[in-house]
């Protein structure tokens, strides 16, 4: 005999958003009563931002014995027609960092960022930053957070919308002068926000 059938919707980052318990009574959805067919309805009314990307879908059924069918998953691509790219603004950068004596000095660069899409359709947010000579530096391009880890990423409030990352300046650091950064987000579709353009003045 079977003890019940479940269905569960997962999102594309693997997070279980919907967990059914199907039905065979014939009430709606089901339309026959014992007929060996398990029904269920799922709304995404109730989830606040659909990702782009694959939602996936499973079943799995168990009799009154704790024995486990074999598991169905079926992928649900989702795609939005209609997706605007991210928007940054609000640049928070120190203007100057001195090159220390000894040990190092840290700055910590931010922007907020928004998606008209949902703060979820936010991939990443990210910097690219140049010597003065032009070069790009290595590690370009540097992703911030917005993950509340302010000894880290400096990142004072997770899921503000405010992104961030500490950038250090040791003592061994001989190239003087101008760097410029470039700020960018990219969403779930690979498009990408405004840039935002600013230089920072390494001195002695």
């Amino acid at each position: 005999m079977i003890k019940n059938v479940v269905c569960t919707l997962s999102d594309p980052n693997g997070n279980v958003l919907i967990r059914l318990n199907m039905i065979d009574n014939g009430i709606s959805p089901d339309t026959t009563s014992g007929d060996g067919r398990y029904s269920a309805v799922i709304n995404i009314t109730n989830i606040s931002c659909l990702l782009v990307g694959n939602y996936v879908l499973q079943y799995i059924a168990e009799n009154n014995s704790g024995l486990f069918s074999n598991l169905i998953s079926a992928n649900i691509p989702v795609v939005n027609s209609n997706n605007l790219p991210p928007v940054i603004s609000a640049l928070h950068a120190p203007g100057t960092i001195l090159v220390p004596a000894t040990g190092s000095n840290t700055g910590v660069l931010s922007v907020f960022t928004n998606d008209p899409d949902g703060r979820c359709d936010i991939n990443s947010v990210f910097f690219n930053s140049f010597r003065p000579d032009g070069t790009i530096t290595n590690g370009s391009p540097f992703t911030m957070f917005d993950d509340g880890n302010i000894s880290v990423h400096g990142d004072t409030t997770a899921g503000d919308g405010r992104f961030s990352l500490k950038i250090e300046i040791s003592s061994a650091q001989t190239t003087l002068g101008y760097f410029k950064f470039n700020y960018q987000a990219q969403d779930n579709s690979n498009l990408l926000s405004n840039i935002i353009r600013d230089s920072i003045n390494v001195i002695h």
